[in-house]
């Protein structure tokens, strides 16, 4: 009996070993499929500018031309290193993980601000806001600035879901210990098959030029990095994030 039982654990053994060996593999496997993914978004988001870079350069350097001309070549080209240059640094922005300024702070007053600098292209846009915002969430022991970039991105990405009028809803409340901000649009929603990809490096359904996909991804990375997570919610009525944050680090 004892041997049976030495043999049984042995199996038990080789197969843990196994089991461990082939989750070791399929984490590298990840890995490089992440590592791939990222390289090639890299690449086609800087290659579109510096395409447009290249063109404009040769025709400087071998084309005669008038001075508005030559003039409008120079400013393609400088808001094409200027797009290459907000992508290294969204990108760093990501990876660096640069320590948090912590400081008490009031949510409403950090909704506020974003709301105060989207006033202008959410009333272009002929967007209604509806503010829900709670008095009674505690002060928060937070980076305000890197917490106005994800309520900014957020906000921004909302109105940008919803073509033409639509509403946009704001609202903050105190649960469980947690402070929730949540930003409901009146878009036509995130299609089902991509809902799990939206906080990927690069991942986007913006034209060219539109952004760079790093936005949710370097969201979601500053909420994680207060101890939090965003949420997401879709249908055909529209989208909701919420952001939870715990009170303290």
């Amino acid at each position: 009996s004892f041997n049976i039982l030495a043999r049984h654990l042995l199996e038990a053994q080789e197969k843990l070993k196994k089991a461990a060996e082939i989750e070791k593999q399929m984490m590298e496997t990840e890995k490089l499929a992440a590592l791939g993914q990222l390289s090639a978004g890299v690449a086609h988001e800087i290659n579109n500018p510096r395409g447009g870079i290249r063109l404009c350069f040769n025709n400087l350097m071998n084309t005669g031309m008038d001075v508005d001309t030559k003039r409008r070549h120079i400013e393609v080209i400088n808001s094409g290193l200027d797009r290459i240059q907000n992508i290294v640094k969204h990108l760093l922005d990501v990876s660096k993980n640069s320590p948090l300024n912590i400081a008490s702070s009031s949510i409403d007053r950090i909704i506020e601000n974003v709301l105060a600098l989207t006033e202008y292209i959410i009333s272009k846009k002929g967007i209604k806001i509806v503010k829900n915002l709670s008095c009674d969430v505690p002060q928060l022991m937070v980076d305000s600035n890197k917490l106005e970039q994800v309520f900014l991105n957020l906000i921004i990405n909302a109105a940008q879901a919803m073509d033409g009028e639509g509403v946009l809803t704001i609202g903050s409340f105190y649960e469980a210990g947690m402070c929730n901000v949540s930003v409901t649009d009146t878009g036509k929603g995130i299609p089902y098959e991509i809902v799990g990809k939206i906080f990927d490096p690069f991942f986007t359904t913006k034209g060219v030029g539109e952004g760079t996909g790093l936005g949710l991804t370097m969201s979601k990375a500053i909420v994680e990095q207060h101890g939090g997570e965003i949420a997401v919610e879709t249908s055909d009525k529209g989208t909701t994030f919420t952001v939870i944050l715990p009170l303290t680090q």
